[in-house]
């Protein structure tokens, strides 16, 4: 490949798609690249859809920087980008899969979120006053609870 060899670091990048699916649709718009823009917005579309987050959009963006220097003119730095969403294809067996995240310990077990995305509340249950315990007796005042619900709502007591 010699002066114009393409390093990827590929470790950002999580496919979503399968990864025959993205060669093909990738392959189609390289075979339809040439010096106008319409190649780059139809590959960064496929990169926006079938690969995780908006790292690898930014990195085709920067790929002209890559290899330019400060006298090359647009059209010497086109091939660049060709030659990076190239490589990209190329090397799409070595993209790691898109996992979703594992949902925390309460929706494991059915104690979820509500469906907005809040901390489930229990209605009618409420803590009125407040609980102290005082420094020099060791003993508890003031407490009152009251709950609407079959779920029972305790006050502290004092320890023994």
């Amino acid at each position: 490949m010699g002066d114009d060899a393409v390093s990827l670091d590929l470790s950002n990048y999580e496919l979503r798609w399968p990864t025959s699916l993205f060669v093909s649709e990738g392959e189609r718009i390289l075979r339809t690249a040439s010096d106008d823009r319409a190649w780059q917005d139809r590959a960064i579309w496929l990169m926006t859809e079938a690969l995780a987050g908006t790292t690898v959009v930014a990195d085709f963006k920067e790929a002209d920087d890559w290899q330019t220097d400060a006298w090359a003119t647009a059209r010497s730095a086109g091939p660049d980008k060709t030659a990076w969403f190239a490589e990209l294809i190329n090397r799409a067996s070595e993209l790691r899969h898109s996992v979703a995240p594992r949902p925390y310990w309460p929706q494991r077990h059915g104690r979820g979120l509500s469906h907005d995305g809040t901390a489930r509340r229990v209605p009618g249950a409420t803590l009125h006053g407040s609980s102290t315990n005082s420094p020099t007796t060791g003993t508890w005042s003031r407490c009152s609870a009251r709950s609407a619900s079959t779920i029972p709502v305790t006050c502290p007591t004092a320890p023994r």
